[in-house]
């Protein structure tokens, strides 16, 4: 996939799931009253807005031009212009997906936990599960799908991780240029009072820490922050489809393995080969399906698309969760929107993106 493609599956995302903040933007750059937004590229170069006042549409162009940045790129810049609008119009706009998400984020029910490696245990070919020991007492759980944000020292640095390192360091180190250590969202895959379980993925890849875990030795330390949750389903659901590759198989697990014995599951795993099958849930009410996709690198196989296009959807009383490689996720989600899945009926999460 290349460059445009990204940015056009980016847009496609805003229109589809974040067509509020794009009226709060729309609202803040336009003098008129903005009714209808959506994001387009201009020129084939610029990010813009395309907007109706109710009398005539137009056009406003950004000043981003797309040549030589990243989707990630403009991912931040249109962050940035939600918080530049909210500071502008206050409450005078209802709160967005995006500021709601980001708030939940920030609750103050996460905090930071000083930990060291215990233990390490080899899962499968490409998963490596690290035990950190720690007083775990007081992390307080939301639901089956709690992740935390581990925060390690970066290769070949010579920073030490203290108790007193928090996540404010950890944010205020993007401001100031330095790059003293790294972190990456995981989900729990056990919890007790003073040892907490993750499953590492070790392929390359910079927005994660598989190349930590690789290397990752008893008593070394680090930061786990959190917890945070996605999994929020509507309540008195009939159905559940999960579907993810290697990244998402903790919070699949925690979640089907939770599962109300009511609720009738099919599940979709996306791994390397057979090596990497993990069967992990014998309640009868879950049907699992490992997809493999062998030869083709993690996060671009069609695999996982092509296998979901062709399962038959409940008619009703059914909730979709997917996670996954951020750009293989937002095609699958408008799949699901382009036949008629409502987006209260599905929550998908890019866990990590590919280079």
């Amino acid at each position: 996939m290349n460059d445009l493609e990204e940015f056009k599956l980016l847009l496609d995302d805003y229109n589809s799931n974040h067509s509020d903040a794009i009226l709060l933007i729309s609202n803040h750059l336009s003098k008129k009253k903005i009714i209808r937004a959506e994001t387009i590229i201009y020129d084939k170069v610029f990010f813009a807005i395309k907007a109706t006042d109710g009398n005539s549409s137009f056009i406003m162009k950004t000043n981003f031009s797309l040549e030589g940045k990243t989707a990630e790129n403009l991912k931040k810049y249109f962050f940035k212009l939600v918080y530049q609008a909210r500071r502008k119009i206050k409450d005078g706009f209802p709160k967005t997906r995006i500021e709601m998400n980001v708030e939940k984020s920030s609750s103050a029910s996460s905090r930071s936990f000083f930990s060291r490696v215990k233990k390490t245990t080899k899962i499968s070919t490409n998963i490596r599960e690290i035990t950190f020991e720690g007083d775990f007492k007081n992390l307080k759980t939301h639901g089956t799908d709690d992740f935390m944000l581990v925060i390690v020292p970066q290769k070949d640095s010579n920073f030490r991780m203290s108790q007193s390192y928090s996540i404010t360091d950890f944010r205020r180190q993007g401001i100031q240029g330095k790059k003293d250590t790294a972190g990456a969202f995981y989900t729990i895959r056990q919890l007790d009072d003073d040892e907490l379980k993750i499953w590492f993925v070790l392929h390359d890849h910079p927005a994660d820490l598989g190349d930590w875990a690789k290397r990752a030795e008893l008593d070394d330390e680090v930061i786990l922050w959190g917890p945070r949750s996605l999994f929020n389903p509507p309540e008195n659901i009939k159905h559940l489809i999960l579907f993810c590759d290697e990244s998402g198989l903790p919070a699949m697990q925690s979640i089907s393995e939770h599962l109300n014995d009511e609720i009738n599951c099919m599940a979709f795993y996306e791994v390397l080969d057979e090596n990497c099958c993990i069967p992990i849930n014998l309640k009868r009410n879950v049907k699992e399906n490992w997809i493999y996709r062998e030869k083709d690198q993690p996060g671009e196989s069609k695999h996982l698309l092509n296998t979901l296009k062709n399962i038959k959807l409940p008619k009703d009383n059914f909730y979709i969760f997917g996670a996954g490689e951020a750009f293989q996720m937002i095609e699958i989600k408008n799949h699901f929107m382009n036949i008629g899945v409502l987006k209260d009926q599905i929550n998908v999460s890019g866990y990590w993106k590919r280079k």
